[in-house]
């Protein structure tokens, strides 16, 4: 069972780069009741950086709800229509 502080974690996400991939940092609790970042700032990234691959690093991770779920799906839709490669959740 988590910490009580570890509760209060707010969800985050952080990038890293390696060449043209980009790794999703996802970091926090994802819950529909809190504010959670949006597929918005994998976009711009992506369009930023030239990125070919996108994947998901979720070691990070407190607890998540299906916000979570809607955020892969969305970053899932559009790595799909900019014909990028991107690679189901993992933890490291």
């Amino acid at each position: 069972m988590p910490a009580k502080a570890e509760l209060r974690e707010p969800a985050a996400l952080s990038f890293d780069h390696a060449d043209a991939d980009l790794v999703i940092k996802l970091q926090g609790n994802w819950h529909l009741s809190r504010d959670t970042p949006g597929s918005e700032r994998v976009e711009r990234e992506v369009q930023a950086r030239g990125i070919h691959r996108v994947m998901f690093d979720s070691s990070g991770l407190a607890r998540w709800d299906s916000s979570l779920v809607t955020f892969v799906a969305s970053v899932s839709e559009m790595t799909r229509y900019s014909g990028i490669w991107a690679s189901s959740l993992r933890a490291e």
